[in-house]
């Protein structure tokens, strides 16, 4: 299964904030869309991530207890049902699209 983690980087003196996404030894990072709210931004990344490096399907994201990392996990497709279990988490479902 694949994972997706994505976490904030503030500004820098030369980059504004950003979401930084990454998976097995693939990265990227996206600017902050300040019109979003923090989950939406890391879904963006996520699926910015997913565009990128030419992933589809659907997702469904988390927080870890940090509070600080999103994880967004494939699901299985032809499956009626699915359940995560992660303690302390807040799940969204969302669709990977690719133009």
């Amino acid at each position: 299964m694949k994972a997706i983690t994505t976490h904030y980087l503030g500004p820098t003196n030369t980059r504004g904030s950003r979401i930084y996404a990454r998976a097995e030894s693939l990265r990227h990072s996206v600017p902050y869309d300040y019109a979003l709210d923090a989950e939406g931004n890391h879904e963006a990344a996520a699926r910015a991530f997913c565009v990128k490096h030419n992933w589809t399907g659907k997702l469904a994201s988390g927080t870890l207890p940090d509070g600080k990392t999103h994880v967004h996990v494939f699901l299985v497709e032809g499956l009626n049902t699915w359940a995560v279990s992660l303690p302390h988490a807040s799940m969204r479902n969302g669709t990977v699209k690719t133009d």
